[in-house]
């Protein structure tokens, strides 16, 4: 049975247990490593916000902000606050710039246009960051985790220890490959053969020549692979707001270098976070409700915990003059000592 990919008209999770990762074909296999890092970067984005509960699917409100840069609640027959797809394409423009017309469309093609949507009451339109843009670095880096994933394992391939015999016709091949049947069986035997005496005297050579078309030695280098993907993994959720060191690196990071990673990574959270909030702010002008949006407790947790201390800077700082005043003495001490 031939193995069927996540993303085919004919998958269906529900019998993923009769398409093993092993038998796929490789085009399948790169499909599937592909959906499988998009969804981890896609299902940590959408655990970044709490929305309030009048959002229909919060989780496609935010999948479509981070695919598209723009997103808009409407009212259909659904809910009164559906998520849909907004472009501002048309009409005069405001002062900003903006074109004042949006058009927007849902999952079933429907689509309806809005004048003045700043003004008007029936669209909530909502922009993903201050670039107004979609987040467009899930797809590279899980292609880029895939090829690296595919070097790993064809190195580790490359690596196994695989001598193989060359047999000069067809009736040695046969004797070879019983041998080896043996061997592979556990089974000791005596093999008859012809032989020329003067093989054994003129030649250092085996009596049976292999051929060694992998090298086990090349097995050192898969770390070097496996620290790669590590820093991918780290620059993947640094591009999502988090500040994550590989094991590759964290002996060599001081503690203001966290810090000013933290930093970085804060800044692209707060990015989106803060439009996102105007974009409810307007919201409560326009319908005169509330409307509850945060941090989940998860991300918030996090946000706090690596948020930059200022004694931690001053900790690392005082360690670092400490040492330093040590070496100054030990070099003092020497000198004196070879006076």
């Amino acid at each position: 049975m031939e193995a069927i990919s996540p993303g085919t008209i004919n998958y269906d999770p529900a019998m993923g247990w009769l398409n093993p990762y092993r038998k796929m074909k490789e085009k399948f296999k790169q499909n599937f490593d592909d959906n499988m890092y998009q969804n981890l970067a896609t299902n940590a984005f959408l655990s970044m916000f709490e929305y309030d509960e009048k959002v229909f699917r919060p989780e496609l409100f935010d999948t479509i902000l981070h695919d598209m840069g723009c997103v808009a609640l409407i009212a259909t027959n659904t809910a009164p606050y559906t998520p849909v797809f907004c472009n501002i394409v048309g009409g005069d423009r405001y002062a900003d710039g903006f074109f004042r017309d949006a058009i927007t469309y849902d999952l079933s093609g429907e689509q309806k246009s809005f004048k003045n949507w700043r003004e008007n009451k029936n669209i909530l339109v909502f922009f993903n960051n201050l670039t107004y843009t979609p987040d467009n670095f899930i797809q590279k880096y899980a292609y880029m985790l895939t090829e690296i994933d595919k070097s790993i394992i064809a190195n580790v391939v490359y690596s196994r220890l695989k001598p193989i015999p060359i047999a000069k016709d067809q009736q040695a091949k046969s004797k070879i490959d019983a041998i080896i049947n043996d061997l592979e069986g556990g089974k000791l035997k005596t093999v008859l053969q012809d032989f020329n005496v003067s093989d054994l005297i003129d030649s250092n050579r085996p009596a049976i020549e292999v051929m060694n078309l992998t090298d086990v030695e090349s097995s050192k280098f898969i770390q070097y692979l496996q620290h790669l993907h590590d820093s991918m993994i780290s620059r993947l959720f640094f591009c999502m707001g988090l500040s994550i060191s590989d094991s590759g690196k964290q002996a060599q990071l001081s503690i203001e270098e966290l810090n000013k990673s933290k930093s970085a990574a804060l800044s692209l959270l707060n990015g989106w976070y803060n439009m996102r909030l105007r974009g409810f702010e307007d919201a409560k002008k326009k319908t005169g409700q509330e409307w509850h949006f945060d941090f989940s407790d998860i991300w918030r947790t996090e946000i706090e915990t690596n948020e930059v201390e200022p004694e931690d800077v001053e900790e690392n700082t005082n360690e670092e003059d400490t040492q330093d005043s040590e070496k100054s003495i030990g070099d003092n001490k020497e000198g004196e000592s070879d006076e």
